[in-house]
């Protein structure tokens, strides 16, 4: 027995001690191992954590050098391939171009703007303007609507008051009633002045003849609505200063040249251009073309504009160049409301 140490917690530093070079792949113990009751007394007598340490440090030189024999058997694994594999005298093959935005596909069908004014003092009844936006909702082979707006006599409520319309609810149930019980009309004799002035519709078509023939089911032509219903392929402009945002109320210019005024509109192509840009407040413009085709050349100019109040971008709408110069036959300045077609299931085409 050690006389500076207990027998039991003797055997206790003594297993501790085997168990760490054990761990350490330094040691194994055996069950029969007689080294447990062979502790001599000088080395039992020796300091337990200058012990401990250099067992620590055993074990830790041990695990070195199992690393660096199992480093030596990984290398050893590690053949280089020698052998050619009969890929070398291949030719490069390109692969195909990796894809990008610019390579999608173009859409190559024309924009056109099909314009249906009502009949003075009528106005579309609820069921009527409902079928109409289940049309604009449906799919048209060859025909994607890209905008779809109501053309607003006024600005407000309070400027329709002005017109001098002054109906009582029973006045507008009876006009109702009259509709259901006469001809499937659909449409309300306002003899004051109508709240709603029409329809203009952008949409996209392979030609003016399909946009044409689509434009014959419009609900509203179908009754007789319309006083007129014209198309024309517009020739929108992508200069980025006639496409700004439209955060505020929206406003359609719709002008329509005098005849035979080609040369006219374009001496003052220029001056009109440098205008709309000078404004900034155009969102979508461009010139409309004539249905009898490209040769005939440009014979009118749609915009859609920002502004706050109609009759202040009425006023803008004279200062036009052509305009000044006495290109225009007419021009309409209204504001615009867009058809709520997702509520039909239908939606717009990017233009």
């Amino acid at each position: 027995r050690s006389p500076s140490l207990p027998g039991a917690e003797m055997m206790w530093r003594t297993l501790a001690l085997v168990a760490t070079l054990s761990s350490a792949g330094a040691v194994r113990l055996q069950p029969h191992a007689r080294a447990l009751r062979r502790c001599s007394a000088p080395r039992c007598a020796a300091a337990p954590d200058e012990a401990v340490e250099g067992a620590a440090e055993a074990a830790a030189a041990a695990a070195a050098a199992a690393d660096a024999e199992y480093d030596d058997d990984a290398s050893v694994k590690l053949v280089p391939m020698s052998t050619s594999l009969g890929f070398e005298d291949m030719p490069t093959v390109v692969g195909p171009p990796v894809p990008t935005l610019k390579d999608a596909p173009k859409d190559s069908r024309s924009v056109f703007v099909s314009m249906g004014l009502f009949k003075k003092g009528l106005m579309p009844s609820e069921p009527l303007t409902t079928q109409h936006v289940e049309w604009l909702s449906q799919t048209a082979t060859g025909i994607d609507v890209c905008r779809a707006d109501y053309l607003n006599a006024q600005q407000s409520v309070d400027d329709i008051a002005e017109l001098g319309v002054s109906l009582t609810e029973d006045e507008l149930s009876a006009m109702a009633e009259k509709v259901d019980e006469g001809p499937p009309q659909g449409m309300l004799q306002m003899p004051q002045g109508s709240f709603v002035l029409g329809n203009l519709n952008v949409v996209k078509g392979s030609s003016l003849a399909d946009v044409a023939a689509w434009g014959q089911g419009d609900p509203h032509d179908v009754v007789g609505a319309y006083a007129s219903l014209t198309t024309h392929r517009w020739l929108r402009s992508p200069d980025p200063e006639l496409n700004l945002p439209a955060p505020g109320p929206c406003y359609g210019v719709y002008c329509l040249d005098k005849p035979a005024s080609s040369e006219l509109r374009e001496a003052t192509r220029d001056a009109h251009l440098a205008w709309l840009a000078e404004g900034g407040r155009v969102h979508l413009g461009g010139a409309l073309q004539s249905p009898l085709g490209e040769a005939v050349g440009n014979v009118g100019t749609l915009l859609f504009v920002n502004g706050d109040e109609l009759e202040e971008v009425r006023r803008w709408a004279t200062e036009d160049p052509y305009n000044q110069a006495g290109l225009f036959e007419s021009v309409l300045v209204a504001p615009v409301t867009q058809y709520a077609l997702s509520a039909a299931g239908g939606k717009l085409t990017e233009l």
